[in-house]
């Protein structure tokens, strides 16, 4: 998500429904998706990867939960799991302790639909 090319998609995605709309090319990249009635790509992928960090977070084999708590929570910066949460939590401006008490709770789903309502909220301005 931080790499140079997932940004280099995302533009050509919002080229493509620039056509497949048939919008002008000078429409603002952030009013393409709330006008296709989409969210964008970028956060799209970005909820894809929260919602497998919490079924990795809240598996029933003990040794992927394992290691995905120690990813996470305690080697952050150390394994690709834990730069994604990282990266993903200030995307998302949430904090890892809200993601820990959704797990905890056993609202992962919750806590994906959350995410998203995040991201709406953001895209759209928070009007």
């Amino acid at each position: 998500m931080t790499n140079s090319a997932v940004e280099d998609v995302c533009i050509a995605w919002r080229k493509g429904l620039r056509r497949v709309w048939d919008l002008p090319a000078s429409t603002h990249a952030r009013l393409i998706t709330p006008l296709c009635g989409l969210l964008q790509l970028k956060v799209e992928l970005a909820s894809c990867c929260v919602k497998f960090m919490a079924n990795c977070l809240s598996s029933s084999n003990h040794k992927v939960e394992f290691v995905a708590r120690q990813s996470v929570y305690f080697q952050r910066l150390y394994s690709p799991i834990g730069r994604k949460a990282q990266h993903l939590t200030f995307l998302f401006l949430i904090l890892l302790l809200v993601v820990e008490s959704f797990l905890r709770l056993g609202l992962c789903v919750l806590l994906y639909e959350f995410c998203v309502q995040i991201n709406k909220s953001t895209i759209y301005g928070g009007y």
